[in-house]
């Protein structure tokens, strides 16, 4: 990655701009005029600059001011990646390239820039090295930035804001796979029709401390529901088909338990499909609870018993929402938090 630097003109200090440093340029730059030894590490072990995802936010009036005037044309740089250490042999072609990230070098000295740091579970898990760099990289205590990393980070990413919203979410082991290491579980699935940004990932889970998720867990949200007690050990699919929404109220002495998912190494990577072979295992689906309203709300559809589409899960089975014993839930009404849960249920 590149880090967000400012930069000072040394023959007139005036002179300074807010810009990314690209990282085959940083070392050379940091070693010159910061630390003979480079981008050393600080003391929690991160380097001392905020590594650059290239997630760029424009200002629209002055970006197409200066669209006009340089006709777009941003300045270019060769990065030749070598294949040995003499830099005799080219790993692979060379090209001009030219980088978005260096937008600010066309811009007027009283623009204003600025970055913002959040941490990397949260943004940053590239896909983009094959198993044997990325094998190296992770001897090197380098991330791996590879297929199996980038899943487990993804999943991480999920259970993280669980976590802060107080679910009770257990921690994978890690296990490692063709010279990498990952954290493998759990699985957290949330499709974009249940929820997109952190905020509605929490709203899901009105009840958080009523939900227990094992380590070795797969649980899949599609659709509009919304969980206020569950416990889980295996794997667990949750779908409110369109016109639909799901509610949760799975007792904690209902422990939902299966197989659910398994991850294996694969024995002979030759015989495996490429996308196996990024991966180096795969994941055997051996049982898995799917509970979706999509026969009820069509049968109830079709016999006019209901057009509300609101549905409970109990953990036995799924049923209407105005059929649903209200003793059962009195415990969780200082959770209630829409209108479509107050009209169904009270």
């Amino acid at each position: 990655m590149g880090a967000i630097c400012r930069l000072i003109d040394e023959t007139d200090s005036s002179k300074e701009i807010v810009i990314n440093v690209e990282y085959n340029q940083l070392d050379s730059l940091l070693k010159a005029k910061w630390n003979k030894e480079g981008d050393i590490k600080n003391d929690i072990g991160y380097s001392h600059f905020p590594g650059n995802t290239n997630t760029l936010v424009f200002k629209i009036p002055e970006y197409c001011n200066n669209l006009d005037k340089t006709g777009g044309v941003i300045p270019e740089f060769v990065n030749p990646k070598y294949a040995n250490a003499e830099k005799t042999v080219f790993k692979s072609p060379t090209r001009l390239e030219c980088m978005m990230q260096d937008y600010p070098k066309v811009l007027e000295a009283s623009a204003k820039v600025g970055f913002t740091t959040v941490p990397s579970w949260l943004a940053y898990s590239p896909c983009k090295n094959n198993v044997e760099d990325a094998a190296i990289a992770a001897k090197s205590n380098i991330p791996p930035s590879c297929a199996f990393t980038s899943e487990s980070d993804h999943y991480n990413s999920i259970v993280e804001i669980l976590r802060r919203h107080k679910v009770n979410v257990a921690r994978g082991k890690l296990q490692t796979f063709q010279g990498i290491s990952a954290t493998v579980g759990p699985r957290i699935v949330i499709d974009p029709s249940t929820a997109i940004f952190p905020c509605e990932i929490q709203d899901c889970f009105p009840s958080p401390e009523k939900v227990k998720i094992s380590a070795r867990s797969t649980l899949i949200l599609e659709g509009d529901v919304k969980i206020y007690g569950l416990n889980l050990d295996g794997a667990l699919h949750l779908v409110a088909v369109p016109g639909t929404r799901l509610s949760v109220f799975s007792k904690p002495e209902l422990c939902i338990r299966n197989e659910g998912h398994i991850i294996k190494a694969i024995d002979n990577l030759a015989h495996a499909s490429e996308i196996d072979r990024m991966r180096g295992y795969v994941i055997e689906k051996k049982d898995t609870e799917v509970i979706s309203t999509e026969h009820v709300f069509k049968q109830d559809k079709e016999s006019m018993t209901s057009c509300s589409g609101d549905y409970v899960y109990t953990g036995n089975g799924i049923i209407l929402a105005d059929a649903y014993d209200p003793s059962f839930f009195e415990e969780f009404s200082s959770h209630v938090c829409n209108s479509w849960y107050s009209s169904c249920f009270l």
